[in-house]
């Protein structure tokens, strides 16, 4: 999953970030923080939503229909809740 979350295809990517959600490992977290920055909104959204899956704040509709500035906000909130509640 890991390789795939990377490829060029946002589907492949899409599919991979859905099922990282359910592995928390400290990997998949990271994963899916890149993710959460990738181009696809749809993509984006996916991202979000396994990093609630796994603890993280619901701002999943602000990384995929948000402004830039939102979605900045949106990234900021889940780096700083993954530093704080580091997944071990």
């Amino acid at each position: 999953l890991l390789g795939i979350a990377t490829w060029k295809h946002p589907e492949a990517r899409t599919e991979a970030a859905i099922a990282l959600g359910a592995y928390k490992e400290p990997q998949s977290v990271k994963v899916l923080l890149a993710l959460i920055e990738d181009a696809d909104p749809w993509l984006r959204f996916c991202a979000a939503r396994s990093l609630h899956r796994l603890g993280g704040p619901d701002l999943g509709a602000d990384l995929m229909l948000g402004k830039a500035n939102e979605r900045t906000k949106a990234v900021a909130a889940y780096r700083a809740w993954s530093e704080a509640n580091p997944i071990r």
